[in-house]
């Protein structure tokens, strides 16, 4: 069997860090008795990245992925590929989609025994179970993702699941929403605290949870009144920050009055020392952001003081900024941009289900505005009809203003010159 060579390495620039690279070795692979099939692996350096290729590349020769082997055990080698290249939170949804459904229904079956039909009546058996669109969708995406992987080992001759289509809910989820400036008077309220605060920074300005736990203050300028927004923390304990995947989320917001305060508060806790760039605006005490789960626990403990919906989540804080926009008027593409949305459709579907911007509001705010229709002139409103300038109009009601009964234009007067019959000269 020929020796395996790795390629030469390529420097990439690293999307999860600012100033870190990634090296990348891909070049195809011959297998005996089987079509060559490309292999593709990374490092933090060359010498890694070919180290990593050249075990991919045996891993394949070898026979460990391939076509008969079972759906089940192929799923688990690419999970196990993909830790440490995709975000912890998409492994875990991975993870789960593999070992709830995927498994379950697919057990027995080789990978290359999987077929589109197949795919698309387990589709359609989750949606009559009463399962979510959504988490539909997810699955889908999960396997697609899995089987796209075989179709570019060449594996198989092609993805079963790639152009599987899942319609949207019948039942979409309506969130519960408040105004931001109610719920902003109910947070001054209450006592002072770090969760309060950063829950006052979600309901003024339209951020993700955790774009707002990660502030740090090394993103405020202008004296702490602008917020450069270019990354997000993580959920796990270790509190790594992260790029923010597209430009539009990556934008720079100029902080209104209440986001002001909350820093200053913020800068007031670490008391007269110097304030390090790279510190946390909303830090618990031990030099890390506040968790996700202090800030739940707070909010829960809050809606329950306040009498506010269980379903009103922290997110629709966010769902509340946006629709609030909307019945103020603001078009969707200012609220696409408001929310770091990539496409306005997003916004569309998400945020405008359930309000009460119908067609008929919508028509009512442009003609609302309108003057009323004037009366037509007569002798009760103090103009006779019978002298000029009125005649023609005059002429118009009762029928006698020109052609096959009458010429009618919308002051009931005929263009000049006027003719029956015949061509107007201009």
């Amino acid at each position: 069997m020929q020796e395996l060579v790795p390629p030469k390495a390529t420097a990439r620039k690293d999307r999860r860090s600012k100033d870190g690279f990634t090296y990348r070795c891909d070049a195809a692979v011959a297998i005996p008795g089987r079509p060559s099939a490309r292999v593709t692996a990374t490092g933090t350096s060359k010498r890694e990245a070919k180290q990593n290729w050249l075990l991919r590349a045996e891993r394949m020769r070898s026979g460990l992925v391939r076509a008969e082997m079972p759906l089940s055990d192929y799923l688990d080698s690419w999970l196990r590929v993909h830790e440490g290249k995709a975000r912890p939170t998409t492994i875990a949804r991975y993870r789960s989609d593999v070992q709830k459904y995927l498994k379950p229904k697919f057990k027995g079956y080789t990978l290359d025994q999987i077929t589109y039909d197949m795919v698309e009546e387990y589709v359609a058996e989750l949606r009559k179970g009463g399962l979510r669109e959504k988490t539909v969708r997810h699955i889908v995406s999960t396997l697609s993702s899995a089987m796209s992987s075989a179709f570019k080992k060449r594996l198989i001759p092609m993805n079963p699941a790639r152009d599987i289509q899942v319609v949207k809910d019948e039942n979409p989820r309506i969130p519960e929403w408040v105004a931001p400036p109610v719920m902003l008077d109910l947070l001054l309220m209450e006592p002072e605290s770090p969760q309060r605060d950063l829950l006052i920074v979600l309901t003024v300005l339209p951020l993700r949870l955790n774009e707002a736990r990660g502030m740090q203050y090394l993103d405020l300028q202008q004296s702490y009144t602008y917020l450069d927004l270019r990354e997000a923390v993580s959920k796990d304990p270790n509190a790594t920050r992260r790029t923010l995947k597209t430009s539009q989320s990556q934008r720079g917001i100029q902080l209104p009055l209440p986001v002001q305060a909350v820093v200053q508060r913020a800068l007031a806790r670490r008391g007269d020392g110097p304030v390090p760039t790279n510190g946390w605006v909303f830090e618990r005490g031990d030099g890390k952001p506040i968790s996700v789960n202090q800030v739940r626990g707070w909010w829960e403990a809050f809606k329950a003081r306040k009498g506010l919906s269980k379903r009103l989540r922290i997110h629709d804080l966010r769902a509340g900024f946006a629709r609030h926009l909307l019945e103020l008027g603001a078009a969707i593409g200012d609220v696409s941009a408001a929310l770091g949305h990539t496409n306005s459709r997003v916004t569309i579907d998400s945020y405008t289900a359930g309000t009460a911007l119908t067609g008929s509001k919508a028509i009512n705010q442009v003609w609302s505005q309108q003057s009323p229709p004037k009366s037509p002139p007569s002798a009760e409103n103090g103009v006779d009809e019978r002298t000029a300038p009125n005649v023609g109009k005059a002429a118009f009601h009762e029928g006698r203003s020109g052609g096959e009964g009458g010429i009618r234009t919308l002051d009931g007067i005929a263009p000049e010159p006027h003719f029956q019959c015949g061509a107007i000269d201009h």
